[in-house]
């Protein structure tokens, strides 16, 4: 009985409508209209770059959550109130606009299902009011605004402070820093940019009210003179990217700071801070496996420097740092995984190079003045996958890939092709047909024009004397 009046009732009052779970870019795209500046996908409001000077540009309601509305590179100079009314969003994308001012209802009726919202790159002087309304949201970009420190208003910080985990903000004039950030007790990833030349140093309680809850910290394209001794107050931090501090150099890395990260920190970039060795510090960071000295000067870098190198490295990034050699006690650290030596001045690799790396899988030579490569070089490569070889001035295939039985992976891509394809490749062809059928080779030849790994497979099996 009951069951027949529950049909009964869905007959008379009708069943609810579900939407479609198909994206219907005429229905669901309120930017509608062949004139309309902004298109659709199923995730996204793509806005970006379309000459945009104000909000909303003609948008229609429709039921479709999207994932964001991105509105960067624009003209926008305000946000006024209730600008994202008809559309559907977690994730507002602002950046790269002239915004100065931000109505109190500008994202009425989305304050409670704003997740992330980026407004980096624009000229507000102070943080918005509004900002402290949006009670579901996690990620706050805020870098590179005019924002003064006593400008980040200690009644938006603290409201803030309930809910946002994630916060970035900084600018090249800023003087000082603000103390209302401690307001932001549940942060897990900051990022801080900039600060003026008056800021070359921060409070030894910077981090103070979210030492135990950080995890990630950025500090980048500061006037810092050294790593700040305020990191010693960290207790969860796993990540830490001190890059482009150009101020900084060989003395500025100090290691009271890192007191409490002993055991803590797992990935480190020190990049572009004026090093001209590897720094001591590394020998008291026990849980390091991720490391980049990136863009230093480590060109005249002794094998005894190289020596303070933990042991528990798998990744090591040493692009662009002017070497002109591959450093020979980097051998001890069998367990590199990833090693990248990218744009360096190095000419030859030699039989001795990269001796006992047994659980390196990818090697980056790209963009070095590379000429020669032993042939008995590798032999301990036992695990290698790809290596890279990309603007080198090699003009031989090097041989020394046969003692990598493991390699699935060679480039040697150049804009300059330098790679000799003739009969003298026989051997590249014996290889690839009777011992590694898995090696994809990606480069030109110079002397003909098909790639290496096409005349290797099909040219040289028809027109040289078979010597396999």
């Amino acid at each position: 009985m009951i069951v027949k009046e529950v049909l009964l009732f869905l007959l008379i009052s009708g069943v609810p409508k579900v939407h479609s779970a198909n994206y219907d870019r005429d229905r669901d795209c309120p930017a509608k209209g062949v004139s309309h500046p902004c298109s659709c996908t199923p995730v996204a409001i793509d806005c970006i770059n379309r000459a945009i000077v104000g909000i909303p540009p003609a948008f229609t309601k429709t039921n479709w959550v999207f994932e964001k509305v991105d509105l960067s590179q624009n003209l926008l100079t305000r946000i006024p109130a209730r600008a994202f009314q008809y559309v559907n969003v977690s994730k507002i994308i602002l950046s790269n606009n002239n915004i100065s001012s931000i109505e109190p209802d500008a994202f009425q009726p989305l304050q409670d299902q704003i997740k992330v919202l980026d407004l980096r790159n624009n000229k507000l002087t102070f943080l918005p009011e509004v900002l402290g309304k949006l009670h579901s949201l996690n990620v706050l970009d805020v870098s590179y605004n005019p924002i003064q420190y006593m400008n980040f208003t200690d009644n938006v910080m603290r409201e803030l402070g309930d809910f946002i985990n994630e916060f970035h903000f900084g600018d090249d004039n800023l003087k000082g820093w603000p103390e209302s950030i401690h307001h932001l007790q549940m942060l897990r990833i900051l990022k801080f940019y900039g600060g003026s030349n008056e800021m070359d140093r921060i409070p030894i309680t910077a981090f103070k009210g979210f030492e135990w809850t950080l995890e990630k910290l950025w500090m980048q394209n500061t006037q810092l003179i050294a790593v700040p001794i305020a990191l010693q107050d960290l207790k969860s931090t796993n990540e830490l990217h001190f890059d482009n501090n150009v101020h900084v150099g060989d003395a500025g890395i100090l290691i009271p700071a890192f007191a409490g990260l002993t055991d803590k920190l797992e990935v480190m970039s020190l990049e572009n801070n004026s090093l001209t060795t590897f720094p001591s510090v590394l020998l008291t960071l026990r849980q390091l496996h991720n490391l980049s000295l990136a863009r230093n000067n480590l060109q005249f870098v002794s094998d005894q420097a190289v020596s303070v190198v933990g042991s528990n490295l798998t990744t090591v990034n040493l692009q662009a740092c002017g070497l002109d050699r591959i450093p020979g006690a980097l051998s001890k650290l069998e367990g590199i995984i990833d090693l990248d030596f990218s744009n360096n001045k190095i000419t030859t690799i030699e039989k001795n190079d990269l001796q006992r790396m047994v659980n390196l899988q990818r090697l980056d030579m790209s963009e070095n003045p590379l000429q020669y490569i032993s042939r008995s070089t590798f032999y301990d490569l036992k695990r290698l996958q790809n290596l890279t070889l990309q603007e080198t001035e090699l003009y031989l295939v090097p041989y020394a890939i046969t003692n990598i039985p493991t390699l699935k992976t060679l480039d040697l891509t150049s804009s300059d092709t330098y790679i000799e394809c003739n009969c003298d490749l026989n051997w590249l062809y014996c290889y690839t047909t009777h011992n590694n059928t898995g090696l994809t080779i990606i480069g030109d030849c110079e002397t003909i024009q098909m790639g290496i790994d096409r005349y290797a497979r099909t040219r040289i099996p028809s027109v040289c004397p078979k010597i396999c």
